[in-house]
């Protein structure tokens, strides 16, 4: 095969909602392992399609965290108030010392012991939704209910729980109702210091007075010593990085059941589907569209076309979850499906370290409704509306919940 390296002086934009849908990234798959797009018009990417190569390149160590592949150790920036996305993208070392503090105390133990906070959450929320009344289920559950239990990880005092609820679910629904660009980012600024405030006192607190909760695990994560900004950073990254994928695998997971009756009908005749059911909803939904950036330190051979060094690369997800040289009958949802290696919680430096929190939460979430309103259904036939970004979320889910 020849090599060649695609540099079109336009190149084509792809929007989000795109990179979203099911027929664009079955042609874009179709045509190349890799595209050379603008993302929205916002920044160019070189975006992984195949099911493979996205396995392969993302576990290339030729990759790098940031543009300027400053991944030698220096003075860490995270002291100062970035946002989300400078978080996530630091520079390597940097980066992995935040996920250490991350991944070595949020296990699968952790998440198992959650396991009757989160139910009592799932409780109180269900009962305030009305039987047999219309329930908007993303108001109403879907987007409160990861918050909750994100809080209750940390353990976060009721006092501060508002504050951090201003900034998760705020991001997802206050912010785009502000009247310009300008109002959004002093309204995303106000909240986000008005939260690391609230974790400021708390990771202070909890150096004096450890529990049982994860930001006392960090505090106390050995050979380690992290600093109260390293500290702050870590939780910032698991509130919001835990939240949004959450209530989208939830809302869009339900929606999906209910809209194919018989799938719902199947769940609530055999529950002992329940966990491969969640994997194929993860599968089906890929509630991110896109991997966290990395960028080429040399240039790279994807299937024939070489991107060249220092540019941006990133996987659409829902393009490999689909992908029919990997999947069997991709585009059917089987909730019986065994063989299933979705990369919904991505794959290689950044997999998602709340994995194993957000498979407990869906599937306690579906196994409540199943026990207690297994007639629930759609309220209307309206088509679904959506948040298209980089998280596919909906706008709303009118539900009525009937228990037969």
């Amino acid at each position: 095969m020849t090599h060649h390296e695609a540099r079109p002086a336009t190149l084509p934009v792809v929007s989000h909602a795109e990179l979203n849908d099911p027929e664009v990234l079955r042609r874009l798959r179709g045509t190349s392992p890799v595209h050379h797009v603008s993302v929205g018009g916002w920044y160019d990417s070189w975006i992984l399609t195949g099911y493979d190569h996205t396995m392969a390149v993302l576990g290339d160590n030729r990759l790098m965290n940031d543009a300027d592949g400053a991944e030698q150790p220096g003075p860490t920036p995270i002291g100062e108030l970035l946002s989300e996305e400078d978080l996530i993208t630091l520079p390597g070392p940097q980066h992995a010392r935040l996920r250490r503090l991350v991944v070595r105390q949020l296990t699968a133990r952790r998440a198992e012991a959650l396991r009757p906070r989160i139910q009592q959450q799932i409780d109180r929320l269900m009962a305030a939704m009305e039987p047999e009344g219309i329930t908007d289920f993303v108001a109403a559950f879907a987007l409160p209910l990861p918050a909750v239990v994100l809080c209750d990880l940390f353990d976060i005092p009721e006092a501060g729980r508002n504050i951090v609820f201003e900034y998760i679910p705020g991001l997802t629904t206050d912010v785009r109702s502000r009247p310009t660009p300008a109002a959004a980012g002093e309204y995303r600024r106000a909240a986000m210091s008005a939260m690391v405030e609230v974790l400021r006192v708390l990771v202070r607190h909890r150096r004096e007075h450890p529990g049982d909760d994860l930001i006392s695990a960090m505090i106390r994560t050995p050979g380690e010593q992290p600093t109260e900004a390293e500290v702050i950073a870590a939780v910032r990254l698991v509130l919001v990085a835990g939240h949004r994928a959450v209530t989208a695998l939830i809302a869009n997971g339900l929606h999906t059941l209910l809209h194919r009756r018989a799938l719902w009908e199947q769940l609530v005749d055999d529950p002992g589907l329940l966990d491969t059911a969640v994997e194929e909803l993860l599968r089906w939904v890929t509630p991110i569209a896109l991997s966290v950036p990395r960028f080429t330190r040399c240039p790279i051979d994807v299937g024939g076309t070489v991107v060249p060094e220092g540019q941006q690369i990133q996987a659409a997800w829902g393009a490999a979850n689909r992908d029919p040289a990997r999947v069997c009958d991709p585009d059917a949802v089987q909730l019986n499906r065994v063989d299933n290696p979705h990369l919904s919680f991505g794959h290689g430096m950044h997999f998602c370290a709340g994995a194993a929190l957000g498979r407990i939460e869906a599937t306690m979430v579906l196994r409540t409704l199943i026990d207690r309103f297994p007639g629930i259904t759609l309220a209307g036939d309206e088509p679904p509306a959506y948040r298209m970004g980089s998280v596919r979320e909906l706008r709303a889910l009118p539900v009525i919940l009937r228990p037969t």
